[in-house]
């Protein structure tokens, strides 16, 4: 997954990211739980 894609995911709704300033944060345990929930759906970005 390229650096576009990576953007377009981590701005999508529902993903589990916060942003201060100009970085953008993923919480582990949010992440591990959002991929948990979404095994298997097809994401088109």
């Amino acid at each position: 997954m390229g650096r576009t894609k990576t953007y377009q995911l981590l701005n999508s709704e529902g993903f589990p990211s916060i942003k201060v300033n100009r970085r953008i944060y993923v919480p582990l345990d949010k992440l591990n739980l959002w991929i948990e929930q979404n095994v298997g759906k097809e994401y088109l970005l």
